[in-house]
């Protein structure tokens, strides 16, 4: 095997007239494109947009320079955070790559990573792998905590424990979410309201804010102008800055000015004092919000503590809503074909563009795989994600499960074979 491998190296190093001594370093083996360097290269000549998921943030950006390790590349109101590492997402030749890179170095509208040593590896399968034509399977995502373990993510499990323990489990009950998120609302401010949106309805100007940006909007005092549109410097959380400044680029400054003074004015003759207004997001899509606020009669004054607070209950909520309607299209039936299979994972097929997406940056799944009389459960993880005739197929690695389900698959994927060299 080792042979083998080697022999593969030296055969690409001479076609690519690479003569590094660590091949990982430079290329990708087993894909279209033989070198990661000229993958970004790619990139930049077309100016090709990526995606960089950054601190729970998700950006457009660009490749701006490529150096001998590392890579720099440009994004639009980029906000730093104390993560050092990020997530790139782009797709060339019909080839869908993500992956982790550290970040080197960061200023307010670039970052410079530092080049991969792989993103595709080639290696001989220790696992034979079966094509069964009547096999499918049902799965849901598997919870991982949301902010994290540490910090932000240790407070949401110590203060919401109830919430917690509902999204770990296959199914979420809404109405019991919806409840004790209810609660915790009201102890912020009990002026509030939940609202789903209609799909012929029309939206107000907050709503299609909240759609196009899907962050948090927190509006200090209604009663100053600069309110509106100066840059708040709270995480995660903005009010309509981009949307003052986007006015002002197509526009003029005053006309953006303008029209700001008149939504201050009307939401002060609805006597609102300051606002948080937080979108619920199902899958990608935003499908309603949160609206707390505080008129100008209450003594009760909404905190930037407040909106971070918010922010953190609405994306579990709308965490929940995305497992809840993932289980409803594919653990309930077992409606996923699978493609092929082995002891160490498989490939199989779903429909839906939206939870493909979602699949890409929630890459934990619970899969049930009913084989004979018995079903199968196993922990795997997303290493694959490809378009399809008919959809998209995503292949995983299984990294746990009982020892009798694996025993079960062990002895279905050699009756498979056994009946393959009939």
């Amino acid at each position: 095997m080792e042979t083998a491998a080697r022999t593969i190296i030296e055969e690409l190093q001479s076609l690519t007239g690479s003569t590094h001594a660590d091949f990982t370093e430079e290329t990708i083996i087993g894909s279209d494109i033989n070198q990661i360097r000229h993958v970004f290269y790619f990139l930049r000549a077309e100016q090709q947009v990526i995606l960089v998921t950054y601190m729970g943030e998700t950006y457009r950006a660009r490749v701006d320079r490529v150096e001998n390790n590392r890579i720099v590349i440009v994004i639009e109101d980029f906000v730093e955070g104390a993560g050092r590492r990020c997530r790139l997402k782009f797709e060339i030749i019909n080839i869908l790559y993500q992956f982790e890179v550290p970040i080197v170095e960061m200023t307010r509208d670039r970052i410079s990573i530092r080049m991969p040593a792989f993103v595709q590896s080639a290696r001989h399968r220790k696992n034979v792998r079966v094509y069964p034509q009547d096999l499918f399977m049902r799965f849901n995502l598997l919870y991982l905590p949301v902010f994290g373990r540490r910090g932000v993510g240790q407070i949401v499990e110590n203060r919401y424990p109830k919430v917690v323990r509902e999204l770990e489990k296959d199914v979420p009950d809404l109405p019991l979410l919806f409840r004790i998120i209810n609660e915790a609302v009201a102890e912020i401010s009990p002026e509030y309201e939940f609202k789903f949106y209609k799909p012929d309805e029309k939206r107000t100007f907050l709503e299609r804010a909240l759609i196009g940006e899907k962050k948090p909007r927190y509006l200090r005092d209604t009663s100053k102008k600069d309110c509106y549109h100066s840059p708040l410097g709270i995480f995660g959380i903005t009010n309509y800055e981009k949307d003052f400044r986007r006015l002002m680029r197509e526009e003029s400054i005053e006309t953006a000015e303008a029209f700001f003074d008149e939504l201050r004015k009307e939401e002060l003759t609805k006597f609102l004092a300051n606002y948080i207004a937080a979108p619920l997001v199902l899958l990608d899509k935003v499908i309603g919000h949160i609206f707390i606020y505080s008129t100008v009669l209450d003594k009760r004054n909404l905190s930037p503590e407040d909106a971070q607070r918010v922010d953190l209950l609405v994306q579990l909520l709308s965490y929940a809503l995305s497992k809840k309607h993932i289980a409803d299209q594919y653990f309930n039936t077992h409606n996923s074909r699978v493609v092929n299979i082995s002891m160490n994972g498989m490939l199989f097929e779903i429909s839906d563009t939206q939870i493909f997406n979602y699949l890409i940056d929630h890459d934990r799944v619970k899969i049930c795989v009913p084989i004979k009389n018995h079903e199968a459960q196993m922990r795997a993880e997303i290493t694959r994600l490809l378009p399809a005739e008919k959809g998209y197929r995503i292949g995983v690695n299984f990294f746990g499960g009982e020892p009798e389900d694996f025993l079960i698959l062990e002895t279905y994927v050699h009756e498979r074979m056994q009946q393959a060299l009939r």
